[in-house]
């Protein structure tokens, strides 16, 4: 019983952490952690003056009956909120697995995968709407999630993109402007990083930098602007 008791403890740890940080922003992750362990502090304080009283009032068996009931009875009072909160982890489970079919981020460690999807922030366009233009200031790097996309560099399309397919890593990572435009082919969806966000898993992290860098030479051999920097 024991045994099972640990097996037990080590599952609900593990769902309870690794939820807690898919699912809080990271300003406020400290103080989730604190807010959480605090609460099994008095949770462990209450409980140790509660058993001796319903010892006291029932018995042994019947108390380790009542105790045992807690827990299942707090699941079914909320159970809403757990299916919410399990409807946002597949969601989740979703960006996750976009992000790691993107070839520069598949290297990456899973916890910082989990990370920038945390950080990832939707727009739509239209049919023939731009996502960004030649010479713009860099603020994001782009996922396509549905649709497609045209990159059109000095008037001319260089390549077509698709679902899972990255772009607009060049200026982030080289610190330029955008080298290129894309524009949208058909109704898009993409998944956007933020410049900090993404410059700091992909550079911090020597097999994913390598693997950009790459790409940044294949794609800059291909097409060139003339005002980009050497």
């Amino acid at each position: 019983m024991l045994a099972l008791v640990g097996v037990g403890n080590a599952l609900v740890d593990v769902g309870v952490f690794t939820l807690l940080a898919r699912l809080s922003d990271d300003d406020v992750l400290a103080r989730v952690f604190g807010a959480f362990e605090g609460i099994i502090t008095l949770g462990v304080a209450a409980g140790a003056v509660l058993a001796s009283g319903l010892i006291d009032a029932f018995g042994i068996h019947p108390a380790l009956v009542i105790v045992g009931c807690i827990t299942p009875v707090g699941v079914l009072g909320g159970w809403r909120a757990l299916h919410a909160l399990d409807r946002r982890v597949r969601v989740r489970d979703a960006d996750i697995d976009l992000l790691q079919r993107v070839p520069m981020l598949q290297r990456l460690p899973v916890v910082t995968i989990e990370h920038l999807a945390a950080g990832l922030r939707r727009t739509e366009l239209p049919a023939g709407g731009t996502v960004f233009e030649q010479g713009d200031d860099a603020q994001e790097f782009y996922v396509i999630e549905r649709g497609q996309a045209s990159v059109v560099g000095d008037g001319q399309t260089i390549r077509t993109l698709g679902p899972r397919d990255g772009f607009g890593e060049i200026a982030l990572l080289r610190e330029c402007r955008r080298t290129a435009s894309v524009r949208a082919t058909t109704a898009l969806t993409v998944c956007m990083l933020s410049q900090r966000i993404f410059v700091t898993a992909v550079a911090g992290y020597s097999q994913s930098a390598t693997v950009a860098d790459s790409v940044i030479t294949d794609r800059l051999s291909h097409f060139r602007p003339s005002s980009h920097p050497e």
